[in-house]
C-alpha cells in the first residue's frame, strides 16, 4: 500500500504541480490584477459565502462514497445511481438555504444573481467530486490524475483568452464565473466517461428506505466538512461584512489565501489518495505506521519549507505577483502561509481519523473549532482587519490539527521511527538558518530558487526524503 500510494502520488504531484499553481498564481492572480482589489474582493468575499455552505451538496455522499466501495467495490453500480439522485435532492436544498441566507444578509438583486451562479459551479464541483470519489476507490488514479487537473486546464484556456483578447476588454466578474461554469461542467462530463466502463446502470429504485439509510450514514461526513467549511471560509466574508472597507480588505487577504489555497492543493492530494488506502488497511487491520509516516516525512518538508520561505521572501513575491495593496498584502500573507503547516498535518491525521470512522469525535472538534474561530474574528477583524482575520485562522488551525494528530496516536498503535521526533524539532531550525544566510546573499528573485533547493537537500541529508526509492517506484509503477 506505500508502495502504490507514493507511486500514484508522483503522478497525481506532477499534473497538478504544472497546471494548478500556474491557474492560481498565473492567471487567477492576473484576474484580480486586472479587476481591482475591491471588485475582486467581492467575488472572493461571495465564494466563499458559496463553500460555506457546499457541505450540503454533498452530506457526506463523497467520503462515504469512497470509504464503503474502496472496501467492497462491487457495490459500486448499486449505489451509483441511488446517490446521484440524493445529490439532485441536495442541489435544490443548498440552493435554496443559499437564496434565503442572502436574504437575509441583505444582499441586492445582482449580488444575488452572482451568487446563484457561483452556486451551480458549486453544485458541479461537488458532482466532480463525488465522480472522484468513485475512481479512487477503485484505485483507478490515473484518471483521477486527470479529472483533477481537467477543470483548471480549461479555465487556463477559457480565462487566459479573456485576458489576452483586446487586452481583456471582455473580462468581467460575470465572463469569469461563467468560464468556470463550463470548466467544470465539461470535467464532471469526462469524469462520468471514465466511470462508465466500469458501472452497469439500473435505473434507480425509490425504495425509501435505502434512500434514508445512506443519509443516515453519511451525514456525519457532512457535519464534519460544514464544520470545516465554517472555520476554514468565514474570514473573507466576515472582513466583508464587519468593516466598512470590506471588500478591499477581503482582496488584499485573498491575495494572500491564493498562495496558501495553491500550496494547500498540493497537501490535499494527499488526502484522496490516503483515504481509500487508509479505509482499506484497517479493515484489514494492517499496520498503517509506514504509510503514515511516508505521508509525514513528504509533508512536513513541503510545509515547512515552502512557509518559512514564503515568510523570509514575502515582499519579493507579493510585489511580483501583484499590483496593488501590496505593503499590507506582504503583512498578511507573511503569517498567513503558516497555516500550511498545520493544514498539511490535518491532511494525513484528520484522513487516518476519517477512514477509521472517528466521525463523532472529528465533529465535536470541528465545533470547537468554529466556535473559536468565530470568537477571534468577531474580536480581532474589527480592530486588525485582514491581519486580524489571518491571526484567528493560524490560531484554529493549529489547535484543531494538534488535537487530530494527538488522538491518531491514541486510537493507533503507530510505530514511527525513534529519531524521527528529533529530527522533525532540528529540520525547521536549520530551515530558518539557510533562508537567513540565503537572504544576506540578495539574490532576489534567484534566492527563492536557492532556498528551496537548500530545503530539499537539506530533508534528503537528513533523511526525510528518499530520493532512490521515489526513483525505484516511478520506474516500476507500470509493472
Amino acid at each position: 500500500m506505500r508502495a502504490k500510494f507514493l507511486s500514484n502520488l508522483f503522478l497525481l504531484l506532477i499534473l497538478n504541480l504544472i497546471v494548478k499553481p500556474f491557474w492560481l498564481l498565473g492567471v487567477d492572480r492576473e484576474v484580480q490584477n486586472v479587476l481591482g482589489p475591491e471588485q475582486y474582493g467581492t467575488y472572493f468575499a461571495l465564494l466563499n459565502f458559496s463553500i460555506l455552505f457546499s457541505a450540503l451538496l454533498d452530506f457526506g455522499v463523497s467520503a462515504y462514497n469512497n470509504r464503503n466501495i474502496a472496501q467492497h467495490q462491487f457495490l459500486l453500480s448499486k449505489y451509483f445511481p441511488k446517490l446521484i439522485t440524493i445529490k439532485l435532492a441536495l442541489a435544490f436544498l443548498y440552493t435554496l438555504v443559499m437564496l434565503v441566507l442572502a436574504f437575509i444578509l441583505g444582499y441586492k438583486e445582482d449580488v444575488i444573481q452572482l451568487l446563484l451562479v457561483l452556486a451551480l459551479n458549486q453544485v458541479l464541483i461537488s458532482l466532480i467530486l463525488f465522480l472522484r470519489s468513485n475512481l479512487t476507490a477503485l484505485l483507478l488514479f490515473k484518471k483521477d490524475s486527470v479529472i483533477s487537473v481537467a477543470d483548471k486546464v480549461l479555465l487556463i484556456l477559457f480565462c487566459g483568452g479573456l485576458l489576452l483578447y483586446k487586452d481583456g476588454v471582455y473580462l468581467s466578474i460575470w465572463s469569469f464565473i461563467l468560464a468556470q461554469t463550463v470548466a467544470y461542467g465539461l470535467s464532471a462530463l469526462l469524469a462520468f466517461l471514465f466511470l462508465w466502463g466500469q458501472m452497469r446502470l439500473k435505473r434507480p429504485s425509490f425504495n425509501t428506505q435505502s434512500y434514508i439509510a445512506i443519509i443516515k450514514e453519511s451525514y456525519p461526513y457532512a457535519i464534519l466538512v460544514l464544520l470545516m467549511a465554517l472555520y476554514s471560509r468565514t474570514d473573507a466574508l466576515m472582513l466583508e461584512r464587519l468593516l466598512p472597507n470590506g471588500a478591499t480588505q477581503a482582496g488584499i487577504y485573498a491575495q494572500g489565501y491564493r498562495i496558501l489555497e495553491a500550496f494547500s492543493m498540493i497537501a490535499y492530494l494527499f488526502s484522496t489518495l490516503l483515504l481509500p488506502l487508509f479505509a482499506k488497511m484497517l479493515k484489514q487491520r494492517s499496520d498503517v505506521s509506514d504509510l503514515v509516516q511516508s505521508a509525514l516525512k513528504l509533508l512536513y518538508v513541503f510545509s515547512i519549507g515552502v512557509s518559512i520561505t514564503c515568510f523570509l521572501f514575502s515582499g519579493l513575491i507579493i510585489n511580483l505577483l501583484y499590483e496593488q495593496d501590496t505593503q499590507q498584502s506582504i503583512e498578511v500573507f507573511g503569517f498567513l502561509i503558516f497555516s500550511l503547516i498545520p493544514i498539511a498535518l490535518t491532511y494525513i491525521f484528520g484522513t487516518l481519523l476519517t477512514a477509521g470512522g472517528k466521525l463523532r469525535f472529528l465533529n465535536q472538534m470541528a465545533v470547537g473549532g468554529v466556535v473559536l474561530n468565530l470568537i477571534l474574528n468577531f474580536i480581532l477583524i474589527p480592530k486588525y482587519q485582514a491581519s486580524g482575520a489571518v491571526v484567528a485562522t493560524l490560531f484554529t488551525q493549529g489547535i484543531t490539527a494538534a488535537v487530530q494528530l494527538i488522538m491518531c496516536f491514541k486510537y493507533y498503535p503507530l510505530k514511527l521511527e525513534a529519531s524521527l521526533k528529533w529530527k522533525l524539532i532540528v529540520f525547521p531550525v536549520l530551515v530558518v538558518l539557510i533562508g537567513l544566510f540565503v537572504q544576506s546573499l540578495e539574490f532576489h528573485l534567484w534566492s527563492v530558487v536557492l532556498m528551496l533547493g537548500g530545503v530539499l537537500a537539506l530533508g534528503v541529508i537528513m533523511g526525510l526524503l528518499n530520493p532512490k526509492a521515489v526513483v525505484q517506484l516511478v520506474k516500476s509503477r507500470d509493472k
